[in-house]
């Protein structure tokens, strides 16, 4: 065995693809510490036999989840053989593979293991203690018991095998001995096969004797035999023509009971068909026009529907027409008291200006003397002092009187705008009430009128009107013809085997 080639990908420090080349001779593996020597070298056991150092899942590249492929190409007895095992998925799960002289030779790991094993001639164990070794471990061999290392010896010198047939040709040989003396002890007695054989001439020399006389009884039985026979083939040649004539005038008899039911039969039916002849000529006067009568009828149902649509359509009674301009009035009459509803409130506002200025100059003026300046002039009141408390005076009780009409126009105004509101809002609601009136009044005249216009339309193609009795009386009619058109149809397929009948 020669190793050519090893292809690396994610298994253990080598993540990046290695492929190399090994090339005959002696090869030597040097670096620094953990740079993965023993890696590259334990990849051959791994992909060879699938054994590793430690668990399938730290056979990968740490943190990768990629597939780990390792691959050894090897000579061995003059072919070239590739090895390949992979570990995917989540759960480090190992697929190999095998193959001879670029042609496939085994598919999966237990497979691709005994492939390995038998070409090699040794299993892992055998190929750990005599070609590879990983560090400290190369004393596996010397520390293995006797029995093992002589087991171990004999498998790498080839003599395993040899072994194997040496054990295999003493078991061979014991099973031959004890068949030898099986055989042995199945063999009879000579002299006892003698003296039966003895007896039995004498007794065949009896039997010689007695088969002569029995010849001759038996030709004379075959003479007989041969009369017999020429007698017995007579009467059977006799026998064969009457169970033929016998057969055959059952035949005649079957056939002639068949034709006589057969022409019963046709005669019946002859019979039936003359009846369906005589009803088809019945019916046919009957049957004629059913066409026309069904197109009637459908003329009679549309002018029976329009006139129930007709006398469903019921008009009420004429409401009188929407007062639009009496609500209109209502409407502006409450904006022109809301108008002046908004004046007087001006005007009662500066009224009460004007009171509030009235009752503070009154109150000025109490509190001056006849003696006092005026606070408007500066001069001296005197005797005009009374003349202007009265003045004063008047201007208050005129602003009073003021005041008091121009709220009592506001409450006035207010509830006459109140009023026209309310009688406006009702007004609009009444308008509006006939207004919808208005418009169903409007809406069933129209339907009436489109109910009388297909009404008349619906007549115009009968050509008459037409009453519920009136399409009663014609869909029975038109029944009773379809009825008799289908069974003309019936009856003109049954007239078809007349032809036949006959």
């Amino acid at each position: 065995m020669r190793v050519t080639r090893v292809y690396l990908q994610n298994y253990r420090v080598y993540e990046e693809p290695l492929d190399l080349e090994i090339p005959p001779g002696l090869v030597g593996i040097y670096g620094p510490n953990g740079s993965g020597k023993s890696y590259l070298v334990e990849s051959l056991r791994f992909a060879l036999y699938g054994r590793s150092r430690t668990a399938n899942d730290e056979v990968r590249t740490a943190n990768v989840k990629a597939d780990c492929v390792t691959e050894v190409e090897f000579e061995h007895e003059g072919h070239l053989y590739v090895v390949r095992r992979t570990v995917t998925g989540a759960n480090a799960t190992v697929r190999a593979s095998a193959f001879a002289d670029n042609m496939q030779v085994a598919e999966g790991v237990r497979d691709t293991t005994r492939y390995v094993q038998s070409i090699l001639g040794m299993d892992d164990t055998a190929f750990r203690a005599s070609v590879f070794a990983e560090q400290k471990q190369l004393s596996t061999f010397s520390s293995q018991p006797p029995a093992e290392r002589r087991r171990l010896v004999l498998q790498l010198l080839g003599i395993t095998p040899l072994d194997g047939a040496r054990d295999n040709a003493r078991r061979d040989a014991r099973e031959a001995e004890a068949k030898h003396q099986q055989l042995r002890s199945m063999l009879v007695d000579l002299v006892v096969v003698a003296h039966d054989v003895d007896r039995s001439r004498e007794v065949a020399a009896l039997l010689v004797e007695a088969a002569v006389t029995d010849e001759i009884e038996a030709a004379a039985a075959k003479g007989r035999l041969t009369a017999a026979t020429v007698a017995h083939d007579t009467l059977d040649v006799v026998r064969q023509e009457h169970g033929l004539l016998v057969a055959e005038a059952r035949s005649v008899q079957t056939e002639h009971d068949r034709a006589a039911k057969t022409a019963e039969h046709l005669a019946a039916e002859l019979a039936a068909l003359d009846d369906a002849a005589r009803q088809l000529d019945d019916l046919s006067a009957m049957a004629a026009g059913w066409q026309e009568a069904e197109a009637r009828l459908r003329l009679v149902e549309a002018v029976v529907a329009a006139a129930a649509v007709v006398e469903a359509a019921v008009v009420p009674p004429a409401p009188q027409e929407p007062d639009e301009g009496g609500t209109e009035a209502a409407r502006l009459a409450g904006e022109t008291a809301r108008s002046e509803l908004a004046a007087v409130n001006g005007r009662l506002e500066g009224a009460r200006a004007e009171l509030a200025r009235a009752h503070a100059t009154v109150e000025r003026a109490s509190q001056l003397t006849g003696e006092a300046d005026c606070p408007v002039c500066g001069q001296a009141l005197g005797e005009s002092f009374a003349e202007v408390q009265s003045h004063q005076a008047a201007e208050l009780a005129d602003s009073q009187a003021r005041v008091a009409e121009l709220d009592s126009a506001r409450i006035r105004l207010a509830a006459l705008a109140t009023d026209l509101a309310r009688r406006a809002a009702d007004g609009a609601r009444v308008l509006r009430d006939a207004r919808r009136t208005w418009e169903d009044y409007e809406h069933a005249v129209a339907e009436r009128a489109r109910a009388r216009q297909a009404l008349a339309e619906a007549e115009a193609a009968l050509g008459h009107t037409a009453t519920a009795e009136d399409r009663a009386r014609l869909a029975a009619e038109v029944d009773r013809r379809r009825r008799a058109a289908d069974e003309c149809l019936r009856l003109r397929g049954r007239l078809e085997r007349r032809g036949q009948a006959v």
